[in-house]
């Protein structure tokens, strides 16, 4: 039953992952990045108002690493229901899921698995 906890555990993680807009969120303060950089390269921005971009640009940054955080914490909060659940119906220790999700092996494994799965879906 660790496994199936484990991978119940992972499976909650990536839904609540992608629901809760974790990524979303990540794309957004790259392309905040992404734009704040071309508007510093353009030659007929003065100082004073690039560095107004600039002040904009990291009250946005900061606020997209708030809304990143608190995001990838409620998908980590998410994925531990299954455990505690699975604990207090007695059908899996908690501590020994925990283990073997902490394994080289799984993490490679998931994390392989994931990024296949964010590259290759459809409608990326």
């Amino acid at each position: 039953m660790i496994y199936l906890a484990g991978t119940l555990a992972i499976l909650v993680f990536v839904v609540a992952f992608e629901r809760f807009g974790v990524t979303r969120a990540a794309v957004r303060a790259v392309d905040t990045t992404r734009a704040v950089a071309r508007l510093l390269r353009e030659p007929t921005l003065d100082d004073n108002m690039k560095e107004r971009v600039l002040r904009q640009a990291s009250l946005s940054l900061a606020g997209g690493f708030f809304s990143i955080g608190i995001r990838g914490l409620g998908a980590l909060a998410a994925s531990v229901l299954p455990l505690l659940a699975f604990e207090l119906i007695g059908l899996a220790d908690f501590a020994a899921v925990v283990s073997w999700l902490a394994g080289w092996e799984v993490i490679i494994l998931v994390s392989v698995g994931i990024a296949l799965w964010y590259l290759l879906r459809p409608g990326r």
